[in-house]
């Protein structure tokens, strides 16, 4: 598996919502632990979830690729940022 593909199944993992087959629970687990560190490197986006929801899905969507997990959450860290920045300015 190349490092590309481990950084993209690590981030779904992390954010994607879990399936209710036989392996949902090691897949919640395991989506519990990244989406902990995540928010371990960027807590004050913890509070924002929704919002790094979207982020997630808006680079997804648009065909990101990270070479590393490390470059995938800050690639989510940085447009989670840039939408609170939007939302912010439309007040």
């Amino acid at each position: 598996m190349s490092s590309v593909h481990r950084a993209i199944v690590a981030i779904v993992i992390g954010f994607a919502l879990c399936t209710s087959d036989a392996g949902a629970e090691t897949n919640r687990s395991s989506a519990d632990q990244e989406q902990e560190a995540f928010y371990q490197r960027y807590p004050d986006l913890r509070a924002h979830n929704k919002i790094v929801q979207t982020a997630f899905e808006q680079l997804k969507q648009s065909g990101f690729q990270a070479k590393t997990v490390a470059e995938a959450e800050k690639a989510i860290a940085l447009r989670a940022y840039e939408l609170l920045n939007q939302a912010e300015m439309r007040k």
